[in-house]
């Protein structure tokens, strides 16, 4: 008899472990860079559990490897640095973008011509893991509007005062720009 509440309270407790890593993810998004094999991922990230859930490592088959990173300003300067971990509250939600905590993506292997959904997996402390699909949004190519000049224009003119201009104008020149 004593056997059998020890046995339903280690089924309880695998229960309780394996409901409280409830991650709801929404909005899920890849954004690859048109220049690399590098993307951003961005979602929005709810903890539906009764525990805090600790976000340990994130893995992607279609990326060499996969990191979540933060983006902070500092004297000026953009950086960007790896997040080892990341805990969400009871409750809690985290919106990841790309100009803030998001998932960077390296060595990414997709095709451009289609979008297609592309899973990452989030490991939990607590050992379990969950896939999620993202959706690869097409990379926007640069376009350079005709109406913007380049910065450095060649010049087609001439050094030389040109005949057309009068003795007159020659002299008002020299008085205002070569004064000795």
């Amino acid at each position: 008899m004593r056997q059998l509440p020890l046995l339903t309270g280690i089924a309880m407790a695998c229960v309780s472990t394996a409901t409280s890593a409830e991650l709801r993810v929404q909005d899920a998004r890849i954004h690859p860079s048109s220049a690399s094999q590098m993307a951003t991922a961005t979602a929005i990230l709810h903890n539906n559990g009764d525990e805090p859930l600790q976000i340990t490592a994130l893995s992607a088959a279609a990326a060499e490897r996969t990191e979540l990173h933060s983006m902070t300003m500092s004297d000026g300067m953009m950086s960007m640095r790896r997040v080892p971990t990341l805990t969400l509250a009871i409750g809690e939600t985290i919106s990841l973008s790309k100009s803030g905590l998001h998932i960077m993506l390296y060595g990414l292997q997709t095709d451009d011509e289609i979008s297609t959904h592309i899973p990452i997996l989030f490991s939990f402390e607590s050992g379990l893991s969950q896939s999620v699909e993202f959706q690869q949004v097409k990379a926007k190519p640069v376009h350079h509007s005709s109406n913007i000049l380049p910065l450095i224009q060649p010049f087609h003119g001439s050094f030389e005062r040109p005949e057309s201009i009068g003795e007159k104008s020659s002299e008002n020149y020299q008085k205002t720009n070569h004064q000795d």
